[in-house]
Protein backbone atom coordinates (compact mmCIF):
# COMPACT_ATOMS: atom_id res chain seq x y z
CA UNK A 1 0.00 0.00 0.00
CA UNK A 2 1.58 3.80 -1.30
CA UNK A 3 -1.01 5.17 0.92
CA UNK A 4 -2.02 5.54 4.64
CA UNK A 5 -5.27 7.09 6.07
CA UNK A 6 -4.05 9.63 8.61
CA UNK A 7 -7.89 10.87 10.23
CA UNK A 8 -11.02 8.63 10.18
CA UNK A 9 -12.42 12.35 9.36
CA UNK A 10 -14.81 12.02 6.39
CA UNK A 11 -16.65 15.02 4.53
CA UNK A 12 -19.64 14.86 2.67
CA UNK A 13 -19.54 17.30 -0.72
CA UNK A 14 -21.72 17.51 -3.68
CA UNK A 15 -21.99 14.11 -5.13
CA UNK A 16 -19.86 12.14 -2.81
CA UNK A 17 -17.95 11.93 0.10
CA UNK A 18 -14.19 12.47 0.37
CA UNK A 19 -11.18 11.87 3.01
CA UNK A 20 -7.53 12.48 3.02
CA UNK A 21 -4.70 9.94 3.13
CA UNK A 22 -1.32 10.51 2.78
CA UNK A 23 1.50 8.80 0.76
CA UNK A 24 3.83 6.58 2.97
CA UNK A 25 7.07 7.66 4.20
CA UNK A 26 6.00 11.38 3.43
CA UNK A 27 4.16 14.40 4.63
CA UNK A 28 1.68 15.03 0.93
CA UNK A 29 -1.62 14.61 1.46
CA UNK A 30 -3.76 13.28 -1.06
CA UNK A 31 -7.75 13.79 -1.46
CA UNK A 32 -9.13 10.53 -2.26
CA UNK A 33 -12.85 11.36 -3.31
CA UNK A 34 -15.70 8.36 -3.87
CA UNK A 35 -19.00 9.90 -5.89
CA UNK A 36 -22.81 8.99 -4.69
CA UNK A 37 -22.74 6.44 -8.05
CA UNK A 38 -19.80 4.08 -6.20
CA UNK A 39 -22.33 3.81 -3.57
CA UNK A 40 -25.64 2.91 -5.77
CA UNK A 41 -24.32 -0.87 -6.30
CA UNK A 42 -27.47 -1.92 -3.65
CA UNK A 43 -30.15 -0.11 -5.15
CA UNK A 44 -31.23 2.57 -6.96
CA UNK A 45 -31.63 5.86 -5.70
CA UNK A 46 -30.50 5.28 -1.96
CA UNK A 47 -30.95 8.17 0.90
CA UNK A 48 -28.53 9.88 1.85
CA UNK A 49 -28.23 8.00 5.31
CA UNK A 50 -28.03 4.94 3.02
CA UNK A 51 -25.02 6.32 1.34
CA UNK A 52 -23.34 6.67 4.66
CA UNK A 53 -24.05 3.20 5.47
CA UNK A 54 -22.89 2.33 2.10
CA UNK A 55 -19.63 4.16 2.69
CA UNK A 56 -18.96 3.17 5.49
CA UNK A 57 -19.23 -0.68 4.76
CA UNK A 58 -16.84 -0.48 2.33
CA UNK A 59 -14.54 2.09 3.52
CA UNK A 60 -11.38 -0.39 3.65
CA UNK A 61 -11.99 -1.58 -0.07
CA UNK A 62 -12.36 2.82 -0.98
CA UNK A 63 -8.77 3.11 0.83
CA UNK A 64 -7.37 -0.18 -1.22
CA UNK A 65 -8.59 1.10 -4.38
CA UNK A 66 -7.11 4.81 -3.60
CA UNK A 67 -3.53 3.57 -2.85
CA UNK A 68 -3.97 1.08 -5.54
CA UNK A 69 -4.61 3.97 -8.27
CA UNK A 70 -2.28 5.60 -6.57
CA UNK A 71 0.80 3.73 -7.01
CA UNK A 72 -0.19 3.10 -10.74
CA UNK A 73 -0.22 7.11 -10.77
CA UNK A 74 -3.61 7.93 -11.13
CA UNK A 75 -4.11 10.82 -9.40
CA UNK A 76 -5.10 14.11 -10.68
CA UNK A 77 -2.64 17.07 -11.27
CA UNK A 78 -4.25 18.52 -7.72
CA UNK A 79 -3.35 15.50 -6.04
CA UNK A 80 -7.15 14.14 -5.86
CA UNK A 81 -8.18 10.48 -6.29
CA UNK A 82 -11.51 10.05 -7.98
CA UNK A 83 -13.17 6.75 -7.29
CA UNK A 84 -16.58 5.79 -8.99
CA UNK A 85 -18.66 3.10 -10.16
CA UNK A 86 -16.11 1.96 -12.56
CA UNK A 87 -13.42 1.59 -10.07
CA UNK A 88 -15.41 -1.42 -7.89
CA UNK A 89 -14.76 -4.71 -9.86
CA UNK A 90 -13.35 -6.19 -6.29
CA UNK A 91 -15.69 -5.22 -3.96
CA UNK A 92 -19.08 -5.67 -5.36
CA UNK A 93 -20.58 -9.22 -5.23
Amino acid sequence: MSLERIDREVRREERGFSFSMRIIGSQEIIRVFVSDDALNDRGSAPSMAGKRVQFEDDEQAFEEIASDKHSHGRVSAGGCISIDFADLGGILE
